[in-house]
């Protein structure tokens, strides 16, 4: 208490509080006396400092301060800390991000660590970051969205081999993935999705207590979804499959096992009424060998006649629908036969196609169970 009364006496401006009788001593008692008292005023409160949006390095000075911090306009911005020696034990720092744009980092003076890392990154407007110096390293003493709400960052994917259980906010950058249940007592984010699984079957996932279903999602497929895509693979229905190399979006209808449906069309229940025009993707085939596959999953199908076809297969149609498929005759007068027994022509008879060169013909499919009713309109020239 006496200590606090005379450093309290102490002035931080006055050229001298040298005490009586010790004028040997100096400005050099002096100044360190000044110092100390403006120390300890500095640690009793946090100051706030301006917006920092330019890489900087901390100095000393930064003790106690909170620094609201933004990514600049060309990409991250990186903040310093000072150096360990310098600061010293106790020394602590607070970091805010102020802005959603690009990302912040904090990073260690030289390789001196933010507990056991380089540095630490602020990715969500509002993150904040306490540090405090131990005199070798850097410990977080608090981090989050919010200083007051705690949470971690997991910088890759998450697995689990048996239940994943969160007590505490956390932001997963990958992809959240558990053997068993996944139970949340607190705000987790995933951003690049969620695979839960029990033994074979999709898990239960709890949020705030409350039991909400867990659906296995298939991203980033390189083919189409098959029959065996199933659930014993973890799939049910209204799961999402994306193939990515044909740039095609598939939703589970059936997840039975060994007999997955997987359709890539909409049906609709209802009268629509449209705003705009709806078309269908014209797609190109070509045949070889005589043999040609007219696949409508991707839309109506067209082909240019280069030689004789004597063998069809037509796939993909789906149930209750039109279809659409345009022959045009190149050079030669190429006929088209072997049509699929399941196509039924008016009066049993399939057509002849048209011999002129370049004329088209219009061969319009309706599946309707397992016949294919075919219509044509021909020479169009």
């Amino acid at each position: 208490m006496a200590a606090n009364e005379a450093l309290n006496r102490l002035s931080t401006t006055d050229a001298s509080n040298t005490p009586v009788g010790t004028d040997v001593i100096g400005s050099s008692l002096d100044d360190e006396l000044r110092s100390i008292k403006a120390n300890i005023a500095r640690s009793a409160r946090w100051e706030q400092t301006a917006t920092q949006s330019a890489a900087v390095t901390l100095a000393v000075t930064a003790l106690h301060k909170l620094f609201p911090v933004e990514g600049s306009a060309g990409g991250t911005t990186t903040v310093t800390l000072p150096q360990v020696a310098s600061a010293g034990a106790g020394f602590s720092v607070a970091f805010k991000k102020i802005d959603n744009t690009n990302n912040v980092i904090i990073d260690g003076n030289g390789s001196e660590q933010i507990d056991g890392a380089a540095n630490r990154t602020l990715k969500t407007q509002y993150e904040g970051l306490v540090l405090v110096c131990n005199g070798t390293s850097w410990d977080v003493a608090a981090d989050g969205e919010r200083l007051t709400v705690p949470r971690f960052t997991i910088e890759g994917s998450l697995t689990a081999s048996g239940v994943a259980t969160f007590k505490n906010n956390v932001l997963v950058e990958g992809t959240l993935s558990a053997a068993g249940a996944a139970v949340f007592n607190a705000l987790v984010t995933m951003k690049a999705g969620l695979d839960v699984s029990a033994t074979a079957a999709v898990g239960t996932l709890l949020v705030g207590g409350t039991s909400v279903s867990a659906t296995k999602n298939k991203y980033d497929a390189t083919s189409a979804p098959t029959a065996g895509d199933d659930t014993n693979d973890g799939y049910s229905v209204g799961s999402v499959w994306v193939d990515v190399t044909a740039d095609r979006f598939y939703v589970c209808v059936d997840a039975s096992a060994g007999a997955a449906v997987w359709t890539s069309r909409l049906e609709l229940s209802a009268e629509n009424v449209y705003t705009a025009q709806q078309r269908m993707t014209l797609q190109t085939d070509t045949s070889s060998s005589n043999a040609v596959t007219f696949d409508f999953a991707g839309g109506d199908c067209f082909i240019d006649l280069t030689e004789n076809i004597t063998s069809i297969t037509i796939s993909n149609l789906p149930e209750n629908a039109w279809a659409t498929l345009i022959i045009q005759q190149g050079s030669g007068g190429n006929a088209v036969t072997g049509w699929p027994a399941a196509v039924k022509w008016p009066a049993a008879t399939a057509p002849t196609i048209s011999t002129t060169d370049n004329a088209y013909d219009v061969i319009s499919f309706y599946k309707k169970g397992s016949d294919i009713l075919a219509s044509v309109s021909q020479d169009h020239r």
